[in-house]
Parts: C-alpha cells; structure tokens; sequence
C-alpha cells in the first residue's frame, strides 16, 4: 500500500522556463527575478536552496486483526452427475441463505474451486438389483410332424425355440424343451415358472398332446454377489471472507450441520481500511522523525529546507499472495467425503504492519 504526500509543490519553475531564456536577456532575467520572488516567500530573504537530500524511516505498527476467511468444501455424490450436482446446488443455496440471516452477502463469498468427478465402486449387489432363476426340463412325446408343428407354434408364442430330440433306446419321438422365468425374489421367479408351465400344458391338452414329463427342475441366484457401479460426485469449494469475527463459529458449525467439510486454512488479516487508517495517524509522527533524522546528517551551515516530496507505505504483506496459498490448500482432495468434526481456529494477538517514510527535501544555505 503506497501513499503520495505533497507537503509542497515542486518549484523548480525556472527549469519550465529554461526553454525559453535563448529569446532575450530581459526574458531571463525576469525568469530569475520570479524565481527568486517564489523563494524568498518560502524562506524569506535570508535563506536559498542550494541542493537536496534524501532519507527514510520505518516504524513498526501493532495492529489487531479485523478480517478472516477460510474455505468450506461440500462433496455430493449421485448415480448421474445432474444429480449430484442438484444436490450441490441445493446446499450451497441453503448454506449461503443462512450467512444472509448472520448479515453477510455475497461480496463475502466466492467460489474458489469446482469439480466434476466419476469414480467406480464396487460394491455389494443390493436386494433390488439381485436376479433368480427358475428352470423346468419337459420331455413329450410327438407321434406325427403335424403335431411337431403345433408344439412349436405353442412354444414360440412364449419366446422358448431350443426344442432337441432326445436320444432314447426304449422310447422314439422324444423332445425335450426347457421353460425359465426370472425374477428379483426366488418365490417370485418360482411361482412364474409354475404359471408358465400350466398355460404351456393347457394348450398341449387342448391339442391331445398329453404325453409329457417334468424331468428336471432347478432355481439359481444368475446376478453377482458384487457388482461395480459408476458414482458421479460434485466437489465446490467457498471461501468465506468476513470483518465479523464474532460469527465464526456460528459459520463453522452451519457448514458442519449441512456435512461440508471446514478446510484447515484459516488466514487471518488486517483490512487495507486500517492499514490506510493507522498511516494516517502516523503520518505526522513519522514526518517529525524524518526530518530529525535529515538534520543530523547536514553539516552545520546548512539548513533543512521544504520537503519537495513525500512517500509513505504500509505493509510488508501481500494480501493476494495469502489468498492464493488458501485456495491451493482449499483445493486438495477431499474426494473421501470424511467431514472434519473438530476444527481449531487461532486468532493472532496482534499484526505487525512496517510503516516506510521516504522523502525529499531541500537544502538552505544562509545569505552571508
């Protein structure tokens, strides 16, 4: 932070009018007689400047802090990533809705990382997912081809087509076909079987095919006892920036109550507002100082003169530098989902801001 302080106008206005003085002697002359004039109104008759000289000095400012921030992080997972995002959505809403009712608003806030992620997950196959089978071997006699046709037209209409004859040295005209129905629950994928069976067995009698025969008859689980799903997740990472110290822990323990994770990187600072503030007073101090220190390096027969310019700059801290470390750390992987329960944040006792007063001044010399 840099301040400019003009205590007086720079006067070196004869130089402006150097360009001029080839013109006449008159010209020149009334150059020097107004040169002259402006010094002696700021000195009087008795003093000139003959030179310049420069210095500085510093002073060390103890300030209290007025302003923290920290970042939050809030990971959503979902089966589709506009799910995880609306879920997101929504509770960053409800966070930044409840710092509006502490007094905060939006200048306070800001989005300093966002990611969209998948990631695979193997995990254990839900009952909803789980699939059984149930299976039923039939074995019937066909006499003819014309009852061959038929058994088949009563089959297709159920999806069954692998109809084999079966080798036998008792018994010719054989065929076997197998009926399967699935199901989420073994009862269920059973009591289908059975169903499918009487209305397959109906249509036979109907057509006198009745010399049939249930040979086999099995269930089985056909889904993995593991399976590997896709999970999308949303990753949003918020500073939180506020002169209100008083409402930290209220901020924390929101953002904890809606599983957002408070990051460890609490920055506390001094707001440029009190910097500016604490140059301002001392300004005057540091001024009388400075020209304390300039006198005792002149040597005796000369004399401290108007200070031409002054630079004054608090601070030997960068703010922004700071703000880039928290979203460096901010943005680190919490992809875990863990929620820190625990979160210490210390506040410092004081900050220490160096105050630098650099200027220059004139040099007299007294007109013997």
């Amino acid at each position: 932070m840099k301040k400019t302080i003009l205590f007086a106008m720079l006067l070196n206005i004869g130089i402006a009018f150097n360009s001029h003085a080839a013109n006449s002697v008159t010209q020149e002359l009334n150059v020097n007689n107004t040169y002259l004039q402006l010094q002696e109104l700021k000195y009087g008759k008795n003093l000139i400047p003959v030179g310049e000289v420069e210095a500085k000095i510093s002073e060390t400012v103890i300030l209290k802090p007025d302003t923290v921030q920290f970042s939050v992080t809030l990971l959503t997972d979902a089966a589709s990533p506009n799910d995880a995002s609306d879920r997101n959505v929504t509770t960053i809403k409800q966070f930044k809705d409840e710092l509006v009712k502490l007094g905060l608003t939006e200048d306070n806030l800001e989005t300093i990382g966002y990611q969209n992620n998948v990631r695979e997950i193997n995990q254990e196959n839900s009952q909803e997912n789980s699939k059984y089978q149930a299976n039923m071997n039939i074995v019937i006699k066909i006499d003819n081809n014309d009852s061959f046709v038929d058994l088949n037209k009563i089959l297709d209409k159920y999806d069954i087509n692998d109809i084999h004859q079966v080798k036998s040295d008792k018994v010719k005209n054989l065929y076997a076909f197998n009926i399967r129905e699935t199901a989420q629950t073994l009862n269920k994928a059973k009591d289908n079987l059975y169903k499918k069976y009487s209305t397959i067995t109906d249509e036979l009698k109907k057509l006198q095919l009745t010399d049939f025969t249930i040979t086999n008859s099995d269930t089985d689980k056909i889904s993995p006892e593991r399976i590997t799903v896709k999970q999308y997740y949303v990753r949003h990472n918020l500073m939180v920036k506020t002169t209100k110290l008083e409402l930290i822990g209220k901020i924390i323990a929101k953002a904890q109550e809606l599983k957002m994770v408070v990051n460890d990187d609490t920055y506390y600072s001094v707001s440029k507002e009190a910097v500016q503030k604490a140059i301002e007073e001392h300004e005057a101090i540091l001024l009388a100082k400075l020209k304390n220190k300039v006198e005792r390096l002149l040597a005796k027969q000369y004399l401290l003169g108007a200070p031409k310019q002054l630079n004054i700059t608090g601070g030997e801290f960068d703010l922004e530098s700071e703000y880039r470390d928290a979203r460096r750390y901010a943005n680190r992987l919490y992809a875990d989902g863990y929620v820190k329960e625990d979160v210490n944040i210390y506040a410092p006792t004081d900050y220490r801001v160096k105050l630098v007063l650099s200027g220059t001044f004139e040099t007299l010399k007294p007109i013997q």
